[in-house]
């Protein structure tokens, strides 16, 4: 709303659309006064002209991820706490996960996140989005767009070696499908056409992965269908078990291959309140599905490894030293989240992004998390693009890694999260580079609980929990709740929430 005002009266026409269903019959009623409850339309798109290398036109750009436009999302590959609070940050605080704490004692939440500029024709593919949209959600107004041609911008600038395209999920409820794509691309529940082509373009690129999946996302819970308990949850979509399925593939096959899932240490919010503490429970399940399923073929094929030498959830997180504090920062009161916080001087960095990198030759980023709502095509609405490069992928190598852009990126991640380099980093599905990678989480966990430790030195912890040979999930010892909170970490189920807005 406080946008709507802000443009109120101008040029700019602003409207406010809630995810609604169409009312066809009487349960529709109920379905939609919970759509408009629950569900959101969590795309994030910028569509505007550019200049092109054609001096008589125009270019088109857009960009496509996970950064929403408001505040905080701002940060750098430091994901500093408190030191920035009077500089860079001094007017852009933001702190959505420690109840109370303000910019007056800090610290504020680091925000990691992922977001791509495109050009050329995926770009006129973003804008027909938005123009699908406008058209079916903005009533009455479907009129006051410009309607655009192809023609009149510069569509065949080089724009590198780079094939893309545009994944959704979307009802028809929210926007005007083409008349090709009902025919064709659509899946239908209950007479409403539905894209879920990003739940299809993971599911595509994790069947066809060979050495690694490395993934970076805001959730990760599903495949409830697998789950050892409450596997009625309405939360089906099947990435966790793909996943799985070719994590054990690879075993029975004596082949090597690992899965790096980077999540936050909790959702965004006090991570003691019941909705958050059911996410962590779906969570929890989905994990011990997954761990549980790797053991058994373990077991299965005589091999000696542990879950976790195919499997590694990943947080970050940062803790600075004492004389990073700014002086012009209050000290806050004794025993006040702020004080405890201080004490501490440390805080999660809060993952945001959407991202699957799959053998360094295809990446999907967008605004779908990992989780039913975005995964289901009938809930959230969402966008990404999948980005490959034709001559950097396994296939073309003959099977090996490739050097392309992709494989950079993921490196430039890696070596972000974990603050330092190696050459180890290069093949993420060895053993030497899963032995690197757990060795330096395990030290900067010890660093981050440790009242001794000034600071840490990389950003990246495994999960705190503990993992058995048998794929067993339990609690590292004295450590059950998350740090500086007395949030349980393994979550817990309730019976009062609606299960479609936790899952």
């Amino acid at each position: 709303m406080e946008t709507f005002n802000y443009f109120k009266g101008t040029a700019v026409d602003c409207s406010l659309v809630s995810r609604e269903v169409g009312v066809g019959e009487l349960t529709d009623v109920l379905n939609n006064q919970l759509a408009s409850a629950s569900y959101t339309h969590h795309q994030k798109t910028i569509i505007a002209d550019s200049v092109s290398q054609n001096e008589e036109k125009r270019s088109l750009i857009a960009f496509v991820g996970g950064l929403d436009i408001t505040d905080g999302r701002y940060d750098t590959p430091e994901h500093p706490l408190f030191k920035s609070i009077t500089g860079k940050h001094q007017n852009d605080f933001y702190q959505n996960s420690a109840v109370g704490v303000s910019a007056a004692h800090g610290p504020r939440q680091p925000w990691q996140d992922i977001h791509s500029k495109v050009k050329g024709n995926i770009a006129w593919d973003v804008m027909t989005n938005f123009v699908e949209r406008w058209t079916k959600q903005v009533s009455g107004k479907s009129g006051s767009i410009y309607l655009i041609t192809p023609d009149e911008f510069e569509m065949d600038e080089d724009v590198g070696d780079w094939n893309v395209q545009l994944l959704r999920s979307i009802t028809d409820d929210s926007a005007t499908f083409s008349d090709v794509m009902k025919l064709y691309t659509l899946t239908i529940k209950k007479s409403r056409k539905i894209e879920d082509s990003i739940a299809k373009g993971y599911i595509q690129a994790i069947r066809a992965a060979e050495h690694f999946i490395y993934i970076e996302n805001q959730y990760f819970l599903g495949s409830a269908y697998a789950w050892a308990k409450d596997n009625q949850i309405n939360c089906h979509h099947t990435i966790p078990a793909e996943i799985t399925e070719k994590i054990v593939d690879k075993i029975f096959d004596g082949e090597s291959f690992c899965a790096y899932i980077v999540i936050p240490l909790h959702p965004e919010g006090d991570p003691a309140t019941a909705a958050i503490q059911e996410i962590l429970a779906w969570q929890r399940r989905t994990m011990s599905m997954m761990y549980r399923r790797i053991a058994q073929a373990l077991k299965e094929t005589n091999n000696p490894g542990h879950p976790q030498d195919y499997l590694l959830f990943l947080c970050p997180i940062n803790k600075e030293d004492v004389d990073d504090i700014p002086e012009e920062l209050e000290t806050p009161s004794s025993g006040s989240k702020a004080g405890i916080l201080r004490e501490s001087r440390r805080f999660m960095i809060y993952v945001h992004s959407k991202l699957i990198i799959v053998d360094d030759s295809l990446a999907i980023l967008g605004s779908a998390n990992i989780n039913q709502r975005s995964l289901a095509g009938s809930r959230d609405t969402e966008i990404a693009v999948s980005v490959h490069q034709p001559e950097a992928t396994t296939l073309a190598q003959g099977g090996s890694l490739p050097a392309g852009d992709v494989a950079k990126f993921r490196l430039r991640l890696m070596e972000e999260h974990l603050g330092g380099q190696s050459e180890v980093l290069l093949e993420p599905h060895s053993e030497e580079c899963n032995d690197y990678v757990r060795g330096v989480c395990e030290t900067n966990w010890e660093n981050y609980i440790s009242d001794d430790s000034p600071c840490v030195d990389g950003h990246l912890i495994l999960y705190p929990m503990s993992v058995s040979d048998d794929g067993e999930i339990g609690d590292i010892e004295g450590v059950d709740c998350f740090p500086d909170t007395a949030a349980k970490i393994e979550g817990i189920t309730s019976a009062m929430l609606p299960m479609k807005l936790t899952t």
